[in-house]
C-alpha cells in the first residue's frame, strides 16, 4: 500500500496547539513519543493514561497531565471529563509477547477506548472534526486468524485481529472516528549500518510519523515499516530547512 498525504501537508506543522492522548509513555517507543510530543509547537497538552504514577522527570513536564487509569477497559465520566478537548490519541498499550490470550487487551483494551473517545470526546471537537486514533501493532501482525504461524502465534493473531476490528469500527463510525494501524518492524534508536529500511526503523522517525497522523491524518489506513521511514525521514528533513 503506497503512502499519500493530504495535498495540505507541508511537515512545517503550522496548527493549532491541539491536545492529544498517549498511552505507554514510560515504554521504549513511549518516550520517544512523548519526547518529540513536547517538543512540538503544534501540541499544547498531553494526557498520559498510565496505571502507575508517572516518574517524577515525566510528570514535570509542563505540557504532561499524568491521569492514572487503572482499567482500561471502561472509561468513567470523570475521567472522560478530564481528557476533554483531546482530539486523537496514540496507542501503545499491547502483549508483544504473551503467555496467555492476549485478546482482552489487544482487542478489548483497544475497542473500548476507540469507542469510549468517540461517543464522549468527538462530539467536543469542533464541527467536522474527526477523533484520530493511531493502533501501533508490528510489522508480523497476522489478520489471517486461520493462518498457521510456527512464532509467536497467539501475539500476532491478536494483534491482527486488533487491527481487523479498529479498522472496522473506522468504517462504521467515519464520520467522528479515523482509525490508523502503524506495523513497525525493529525499531532501533541508531541507524547502525542498515541496507534494507522494509523492516527496521529509527525511534525518532517512528515517533514523529505517528505524531503527524496524530496531528493531520492520512490518506491510507495502514502504514508500514518502509512508509512510516519515509514520513520520519521527511519530517526531520523539513526541519533542517
Amino acid at each position: 500500500m503506497r503512502f499519500r498525504l493530504p495535498r495540505s501537508h507541508s511537515f512545517s506543522y503550522t496548527f493549532h496547539a491541539m491536545k492529544i492522548i498517549i498511552t505507554g509513555v514510560t515504554g521504549f517507543i513511549g518516550g520517544e513519543v512523548l519526547h518529540q510530543a513536547v517538543a512540538d509547537p503544534a501540541i499544547a497538552t498531553i494526557y498520559a493514561l498510565s496505571r502507575k504514577p508517572l516518574p517524577e522527570a515525566l510528570a514535570q513536564l509542563p505540557k504532561v497531565t499524568g491521569i492514572i487509569h487503572q482499567d482500561f477497559s471502561s472509561y468513567p465520566t470523570s475521567l472522560l471529563e478530564q481528557l476533554r478537548g483531546a482530539e486523537a490519541c496514540i496507542w501503545m498499550i499491547g502483549v508483544p509477547r504473551p503467555t496467555g490470550d492476549p485478546r482482552p487487551v489487544d482487542v478489548g483494551y483497544t475497542q473500548a477506548a476507540s469507542t469510549a473517545f468517540t461517543t464522549h470526546l468527538q462530539p467536543h471537537l469542533p464541527p467536522g472534526k474527526k477523533f484520530r486514533f493511531i493502533y501501533t501493532s508490528g510489522a508480523a501482525s497476522e489478520t489471517d486468524q486461520s493462518k498457521t504461524l510456527w512464532a509467536n502465534a497467539a501475539g500476532r493473531h491478536s494483534r491482527g485481529e486488533a487491527e481487523t476490528a479498529l479498522l472496522q469500527f473506522a468504517r462504521e463510525n467515519e464520520e467522528k472516528y479515523q482509525g490508523f494501524v502503524v506495523r513497525p518492524g525493529l525499531v532501533c534508536s541508531r541507524s547502525w549500518m542498515v541496507l534494507n529500511w522494509d523492516y527496521v526503523i529509527l525511534l525518532e522517525w517512528l515517533a514523529l510519523a505517528m505524531l503527524g497522523l496524530a496531528k493531520e491524518g492520512g490518506v491510507s489506513r495502514v502504514f508500514e515499516n518502509r512508509e512510516m521511514v519515509g514520513i520520519g525521514r521527511r519530517v526531520v528533513s523539513g526541519r533542517r530547512k
